[in-house]
Formats: structure tokens, sequence, C-alpha cells
């Protein structure tokens, strides 16, 4: 359909249109003059009404085709929204799936020294402030008590008395070891050696200050005594 704003009125006075005119002379007792403007005049309201009803048209199309688009880009965004987290979905299950290497804190020293560690039957005489032997921190001891953790499980129980109650205890931190040494019958070199780790693990244990200096101090009187650079230290020390 063409826009009828682009048409012109015909031409009323020509010829083709002269038995409309003196149709309307005889009829009105017009001029051809005035009967000529009547024709124009009533076209153009006619001409009027397409050309409105055309523009109607034409801004309803372009609303609705606006409409459309607005609704196709508003469709794009959405979809590439989902697009998008989907993306990252995916990204962040493989960042969970990704092997991952352990974290460590830079400030963090590593000690040079590896403390023996004693048995746990040992441990719990520390931490009950009871009496050891210094052979369960001699190198001997320790060794036995590594053996010890790795043939037993730790899941074995038992029960120990304290007082009036019985309590259930793992079997390694209420067995005594068959091959300790009382203090006395210990070799010198063990005893250095077992005195050093006692204190360490005495400490952990949270034994007061007091005691613990008290103890280091006897065990620097008895290491340095001055009979020790005159005679066999592993003599005085048996007695």
């Amino acid at each position: 359909m063409a826009d009828p704003a682009l048409e012109v009125h015909p031409n009323f006075a020509s010829e083709a249109f002269t038995p409309i005119r003196e149709a309307l002379i005889q009829a009105t007792n017009e001029s051809a003059q005035q009967v000529t403007e009547h024709l124009i005049a009533a076209w153009d309201a006619e001409h009027n009404i397409r050309v409105n009803a055309w523009n109607r048209i034409q801004a309803d199309q372009a609303q609705a085709a606006e409409e459309a688009e607005q609704q196709r880009r508003e469709q794009e965004e959405e979809e590439l929204c989902l697009a998008e987290e989907e993306a990252e979905q995916e990204h962040r299950e493989g960042e969970k799936k990704k092997p991952k290497m352990n974290d460590f804190d830079q400030t963090t020293s590593i000690s040079s020294v590896i403390v023996p560690h004693p048995s746990q039957y040992a441990l719990q005489k520390l931490n009950s402030f009871n009496h050891i032997d210094l052979w369960y921190f001699s190198p001997a001891g320790c060794a036995e008590a590594s053996k010890y953790n790795r043939s037993n499980a730790d899941e074995t129980f038992g029960i120990s008395k304290a007082g009036d109650t019985l309590t259930l205890r793992t079997i390694a931190s209420i067995k005594a070891s068959h091959n300790s040494l009382e203090d006395h019958n210990l070799s010198f070199k063990a005893f250095l050696q077992a005195k050093n780790n006692f204190i360490f693990y005495a400490k952990k244990a949270s034994w007061p200050g007091k005691h613990l200096d008290a103890l280091a101090e006897f065990f620097w009187n008895v290491e340095t005594h001055l009979y020790f650079s005159r005679h066999n230290p592993q003599r005085i020390l048996q007695g």
C-alpha cells in the first residue's frame, strides 16, 4: 500500500470531469468554478482521512517493531547472562576438581633437630606428675616406643586404676616396658641423653617452671660435678 500523502488530487477542471461538473451545476445552480472547488475540497477531506489512517498504521507498526526489537535485545542479554553464569559455574566446578597443593606458612621455620618420642606410658606419667624412669626418654626407650607403636593398634584399650576409680585407657598409655632400667643403671651417656629429653617433654606436659628449673639445676650439677673431671663418670654415677 502506497503512502496516500504522496497523492495529488485529480484535475477536476479537466474534460474528463465535465459530466460531473454539469450535473452538479444543474443541481446546485453554482458556477463551474464553484463546483470544481467543491470537488477538490471533498477529495481533500477524504484524502486527509486516508493519510491520518496511514500514519496511525505506520506508527503502530513502528511501535510494534521497536517492542519486538527491545524484546529481542532483552532475550539476547538474558541468554548471554545465562551462558556467562553457566561458564562461571563450569569454571568453579573445574577449579574444585583441579588438584591443589597444600598451603603452608612461609614464616614457619623447620626445626633441624628431631626430638625422640617416648611411649604413651611415659607421657601419661608426666601428665599425671608421677615418677617415671629416665630410661623411657633415652634413645633405647624411645626406639622401643617407636617399634611398639608401629606394631600395635592405638584402638587397643585396657583398664587402669586411679584411687578408687577405674579408667579405660589405651594399652600404650598404661603398659610399662619390661626393658626399663632404673636411673642408677643407666650409662652416663644414656643418662645425659635421657635427661634432656625428659625436661623437654616435662615442659610440654606443663610442669611448673619452678620444678623444671630445679630439675635442670640438679642435672647440671650431676653433669658438671668435679669428680667427673678426675674419675670415670660411668663408675661414679653407678656407685
